[in-house]
């Protein structure tokens, strides 16, 4: 999420700046608020070929979950998981919000280029959650997109 590989991250105090690991820049403005992105690594078309996107392999991304796992105590209780900003939050942190709406019209093939791969990591992290023994997993994004064009970028395809 908005997790830096090194650092304080969200739970520093209000002025904390960060950099996530999906390289993105944070900064906390008020206590209890997640923070706002400064910078957006893919804030143009031609940095998609020389962005590092985040491996959902990487232990310093998927290790907590398994030490959690590792240590839940089942009992009565379902063994659950969970992540939020999948793809429409990711996609505007990653590339900024006007620039991502500007880009479903002028760009739209780099748009799903960023959506795609952001799905990719997603699924890789689903597959940790089963890995790990999750019973019940929960991905969390904005719905409903009453707009055609939101519809043509995030619902899944028709077969």
């Amino acid at each position: 999420n908005h997790e830096p590989f090194e650092g304080v991250g969200p739970d520093g105090p209000v002025g904390t700046v960060w950099e996530t690991t999906w390289g993105y820049v944070m900064r906390k403005e008020q206590e209890g608020v997640m923070g706002f992105p400064q910078f957006h690594p893919l804030s143009e078309p031609a940095k998609l070929k020389t962005y590092e996107w985040p491996d959902p392999d990487d232990e310093r991304i998927n290790g907590q979950l398994y030490r959690q796992a590792e240590a839940f105590d089942g009992g009565e209780k379902f063994l659950s998981c969970s992540h939020r900003e999948t793809l429409w939050e990711k996609a505007y942190m990653l590339v900024g919000m006007e620039n991502l709406m500007t880009y479903m019209f002028t760009e739209p093939n780099y748009v799903r280029e960023v959506l795609r791969r952001i799905m990719d990591f997603d699924l890789g992290i689903a597959a940790h959650y089963l890995t790990a023994g999750a019973e019940v997993a929960g991905l969390g994004d904005r719905r409903e997109r009453i707009n055609p064009m939101f519809r043509a970028f995030l619902d899944p395809p028709k077969n």
